[in-house]
C-alpha cells in the first residue's frame, strides 16, 4: 500500500514537472492566450515593464497587437504577407521595418517581436549611450540582414554537424527572427563599425560595448566579436527560444 502511494506521488510529481515545463514553453515561443497581451501590452516607451519578455513574445502571433504596438513616434514600418514556413524557412507575422528608435534601420522581413524588441533597444540603450558617450545620436544603422534561409553559423557543435555532413539546424534569420548589426551612422557623418572599434579603445568602443550588453535585455541571444570569429564583423540579436549573451 504505501509504495503504491509513493509511486502514485511521483508519478504526479513528474507530471506537474511536465506541466510546468510545458507552459513555460508556451510562454518562451510565445504562444501564449491573446488575452494576455492583450491585457498587457507591451509599451515601447517603458524599458523596465513586469513580464517584458513574454510582452515581447506576445507579439509573434497576434497582427491587431502587433500594430497597437508598433506605434509611431518611436517606430516606422508596414505591413508584409506571412511565407508560411516550408523546410524551416519562411515567416509568420512579420513586418517591413523602416525606423526605429529615431534612427532609420531597412529589415525586410523582421517579426513583430524583433522590431519591437529593436525598438526598445535602439530608444532606451543605443541612443542614450550615443548621445552620452559620443555626443550625437544614431541617425542609422547598417545591416546585414535579417531574412535569410540558411542555418546556423559560427557555433562550434554545429561545426561538428558540417564535419560530419549532418543537417545543420535553422538560424532564427530563416524565420525573419533575427537581425546582424554591424554599423552606427551618427547624426554628424561619423560612422562606428563594430569590426573596425570593437577591438580598440575609446569612446566609440566603449559605446559597442554598452550597446551589446543593453541588447541582452532586449533579445534572447546577442552574439557580438567575443562569441566566435563569424562574428567580428556585428552583433546577432535574435528572439528564439534559446538564451545567450556573449
Amino acid at each position: 500500500m504505501i509504495l503504491l502511494r509513493d509511486k502514485t506521488v511521483s508519478f504526479s510529481i513528474i507530471v506537474l514537472v511536465l506541466m510546468i515545463t510545458a507552459l513555460f514553453l508556451v510562454l518562451r515561443f510565445g504562444d501564449m492566450p491573446q488575452i494576455i497581451g492583450r491585457l498587457l501590452p507591451l509599451d515601447l516607451s517603458q524599458p523596465a515593464q513586469v513580464f517584458r519578455d513574454w510582452r515581447i513574445a506576445a507579439l509573434a502571433h497576434d497582427k491587431d497587437l502587433c500594430a497597437r504596438v508598433l506605434t509611431s513616434p518611436l517606430v516606422r514600418w508596414a505591413p508584409v504577407e506571412d511565407k508560411p514556413v516550408e523546410n524551416g524557412c519562411g515567416w509568420n507575422n512579420a513586418i517591413r521595418l523602416e525606423a526605429a528608435g529615431n534612427a532609420n534601420l531597412a529589415a525586410d522581413p523582421i517579426t513583430c517581436p524583433m522590431a519591437a524588441g529593436l525598438t526598445l533597444w535602439l530608444t532606451h540603450e543605443v541612443q542614450p549611450a550615443a548621445k552620452r558617450l559620443l555626443g550625437h545620436t544614431v541617425k542609422s544603422i547598417k545591416t546585414l540582414g535579417s531574412y535569410s534561409c540558411r542555418g546556423i553559423n559560427g557555433n562550434a557543435y554545429v561545426n561538428s554537424l558540417k564535419k560530419l555532413g549532418l543537417p545543420v539546424p535553422r538560424s532564427e534569420h530563416a524565420l525573419a527572427n533575427a537581425i546582424d548589426i554591424a554599423v552606427f551612422e551618427l547624426d554628424d557623418g561619423q560612422s562606428v563599425s563594430v569590426l573596425k572599434e570593437w577591438h580598440t579603445s575609446g569612446a566609440k568602443a566603449d559605446f559597442l560595448h554598452e550597446a551589446h550588453d543593453g541588447a541582452c535585455r532586449f533579445f534572447r541571444v546577442v552574439l557580438g566579436p567575443e562569441a566566435n570569429a563569424a562574428h567580428q564583423s556585428h552583433f546577432h540579436l535574435d528572439r528564439g527560444p534559446w538564451h545567450a549573451c556573449r
